[in-house]
């Protein structure tokens, strides 16, 4: 799992299923505030699962959060490859 922040990509942990990698995202977007603006995306039906387990984890922490649904587009996802699933997060 990375985090990209002012252009400087760190791992932020290994996930070994889709749960865990929800796990990993809910808890580094948490960290971040109370309130944020979050972007789950998503770049195909294999990475369906990820997406809807990250926004019941974050739907679950009762903060203030206003959560969008996108498709990663196919300039990141020729990267990444199928399964592609993140997040993109900043406060409100």
């Amino acid at each position: 799992m990375l985090r990209l922040v002012d252009g400087k990509i760190t791992a932020i942990g290994e996930a070994r299923s889709s749960d865990e990698a929800a796990e990993l995202m809910a808890a580094e977007i948490l960290t971040s505030g109370e309130r944020m603006r979050v972007g789950i995306g998503i770049a195909d039906s294999a990475s369906g699962p990820i997406g809807a387990t990250l926004r019941r984890r974050l739907e679950a922490a009762g903060r203030d959060l206003e959560i969008l649904d996108y498709r990663v587009g196919p300039s990141v996802g020729a990267h990444t490859g199928p399964g592609t699933a993140g997040a993109v997060y900043h406060p409100l």
